[in-house]
């Protein structure tokens, strides 16, 4: 009898443990037009909590935009299982935004023989749904100055990791942006600038997201990677714990999820598989 109470009161725990509160749940609906019904504004609420910058926003995805620096703070987005199955190519259409006025944007001039790619910080392969969607990827507001070698690797794959693991659970709400940290990875100013508009090249960059697995349980996951060439080229070398990132960056990542949940998903080791 008291193996049995026990038990059940371990299934209870856990339970409480990995289910959020109704107040605390990520819209779940699995169609795939799941970003039209919400309001991007909406969705970046979920996804971080952030007052710097210019907000640009579209039924894609939301972008917070600095007009100094010409590069986005960061771009937030859904992936849904639906949205995968488009068969969209790439435009690779790169051109300035029209939102924002000239000098406040980069130009394609800007990138031309900077030694730099242009990284994306919404991958287009998430987006071959929709034409117009696929096309708005490469605007130049959501991008910014990549090292060529980082882009093609580590980028690339982090990316396609991201989209598989989204596939396969159902539901991803992702956060990308830049950084310009000092050699103690503290915040500091750009020191380095491409193209006669002054593009910044930051110093590093951050990807967290957040999954929504089968009877709403969540996961996390945080990188945080130097903008350098001789670098590991694996995204698990990468990993950081979310509230480490969020001390670097002072940013608080998905403030709506319950306290409890944000906790125990944002303090969690990475798991860093075997080589």
């Amino acid at each position: 009898m008291k193996m049995k109470l026990l038990f059940l009161l371990v299934f209870l725990l856990m339970l409480t443990i990995s289910i959020p509160t109704p107040g605390a749940m990520l819209p779940q609906e699995k169609d795939a037009d799941q970003e039209q019904k919400f309001k991007d504004n909406e969705i970046t609420n979920w996804i971080i909590d952030s007052i710097k910058g210019t907000l640009l926003e579209s039924k894609y995805f939301s972008i917070k935009y600095s007009e100094d620096r010409k590069i986005p703070y960061w771009v937030a987005y859904h992936i849904s299982t639906g949205n995968l199955k488009g068969k969209v190519r790439r435009t690779n259409d790169f051109r300035p935004d029209p939102r924002l006025s000239k000098g406040s944007v980069a130009e394609l001039s800007d990138y031309e023989k900077s030694g730099y790619a242009k990284g994306h910080h919404v991958t287009p392969e998430a987006f071959k749904y929709d034409k117009d969607a696929m096309s708005k990827t490469f605007l130049l507001s959501t991008i910014s100055p990549q090292n060529y070698k980082l882009n093609r690797n580590l980028w690339s794959a982090l990316d396609k990791e991201i989209i598989y693991k989204a596939a396969k659970m159902g539901d991803a709400w992702v956060l990308s942006g830049n950084l310009f940290l000092d050699s103690g990875d503290n915040l500091t100013e750009p020191f380095e600038y491409i193209g006669s508009n002054l593009i910044a090249v930051p110093t590093h960059f951050f990807k967290v997201i957040l999954f929504l697995h089968e009877k709403s349980r969540f996961s996390m996951e945080a990188y945080l990677i130097p903008n350098q060439r001789k670098i590991s080229m694996k995204p698990k070398d990468h990993l950081i714990k979310v509230d480490q990132l969020e001390k670097i960056t002072k940013y608080n990542f998905f403030p709506v999820l319950d306290i409890e949940i944000q906790n125990r998903l944002k303090s969690i080791e990475p798991y860093k598989r075997q080589k």
